[in-house]
């Protein structure tokens, strides 16, 4: 997404907190690992510069050690925060369409493998274990929730988790198989990307390369440095999306991405309503949870994302809250879940009696 001109979130330096490091096994002591930490939100946020509006406001990303040696990432405001916070570029996945989903995971996994892409350093810091989410448990643990989520022991529900996931997974590898159609004319077992289909491009041998003898033009169109790299990059369902893969990205997407109403989305020239987009937006996903958050957030028409330390008017003028003050930790309402969904989709509950 675009960003809104000025006034951009950059984190022009890494503000670490006051790391409580464990207790030291060998070379890996406390030190060694705020260095490690460090080197790594440095990382994030020299990504996240890039595509900034504004170098000379500055965010903090404050961590601390937990008694599980992982650590905690949260969002800290560098300067008084009144009123707008706009936002670096984001990554987002329509739920329109399951072909937009398989473009987004294709794109998210060229991420992945391309270090000279800003998301890169972003994706390095997401959690690699979820043992709080949902598609983790075992089927004891499910069986002790109860409820709706459990399995009869007999026949499957629809909404037994593991087997729904599994299913899932499957469903959206047969549909990257077919959306990566090969080609056997002339001997030749090519794949294309998904960029290459929709623009038309030629397709790309099998082993990546880009020489004439090993492709041919798919409708007169010409693949000029094919998805940034000079050669297709080809997902291979088969290989690259494992259960294992899939269960880490559903559980980042839960855990991690926010919802907007896209109202400027358009077909056939009419406007769309009720599309929703999920988002996830880098420093914004470290936003903790408090009902109490007055922050909000929004997107324009031109597809811009702002967030706000007060609610909205109907006319989308913000109502401003109490300021956020220096080093106070920026925080969003999630919504107001009980507490089975904010364990399902987040990993977390309240304790009864607590807010």
């Amino acid at each position: 997404e675009r960003l809104r001109k000025g006034g951009g979130v950059v984190v022009a330096n890494a503000g670490v907190g006051e790391g409580e490091g464990g207790p030291a096994t060998g070379d890996d002591n406390e030190s060694s690992r705020r260095q490690r930490m460090e080197r790594t939100l440095m990382a994030l946020i020299e990504g996240i510069r890039r595509f900034s509006s504004s170098p000379d406001v500055q965010a903090k990303i404050g961590y601390k050690w937990k008694d599980d040696d992982g650590v905690a990432l949260f969002l800290i405001g560098c300067r008084e925060i009144l009123e707008l916070l706009p936002l670096p570029q984001c990554d987002t996945s329509s739920s329109s369409s399951i072909m937009s989903n398989a473009s987004t995971t294709c794109n998210w996994e060229g991420v992945n493998a391309d270090e000279d892409i800003s998301f890169l350093p972003h994706v390095s810091v997401l959690p690699t274990v979820f043992p709080t989410n949902r598609l983790y448990y075992t089927p004891e643990e499910l069986d002790r929730m109860g409820g709706e989520i459990r399995t009869d022991g007999v026949t499957p529900r629809r909404t037994d988790v593991l087997q729904g996931v599994e299913a899932d997974c499957h469903g959206l590898r047969e549909v990257l198989k077919n959306f990566y159609s090969s080609y056997d004319e002339e001997g030749i077992d090519a794949w294309r990307c998904l960029d290459c289909q929709q623009r038309g491009a030629r397709v790309l041998g099998s082993d990546g390369g880009n020489s004439n003898d090993d492709s041919k033009d798919v409708g007169g169109s010409e693949c000029v440095e094919c998805c940034g790299r000079g050669g297709c990059f080809v997902l291979d369902p088969d290989t690259d999306l494992n259960l294992d893969a899939y269960k880490w990205a559903l559980s980042n997407l839960y855990s991690r991405s926010c919802e907007f109403s896209c109202r400027a989305d358009r077909t056939n020239d009419e406007e769309s309503e009720g599309d929703i987009r999920r988002v996830i937006v880098p420093l914004l996903d470290m936003c903790n949870h408090d009902f109490g958050s007055p922050v909000c957030h929004d997107m324009d028409e031109e597809g811009n994302i702002t967030v706000y330390n007060g609610s909205t008017n109907e006319k989308g003028v913000p109502n401003t809250a109490p300021p956020i003050p220096v080093g106070g930790e920026v925080c969003l309402n999630y919504g107001d879940f009980p507490n089975q969904k904010l364990l399902l989709c987040y990993g977390f509950f309240f304790f009864f009696g607590s807010q």
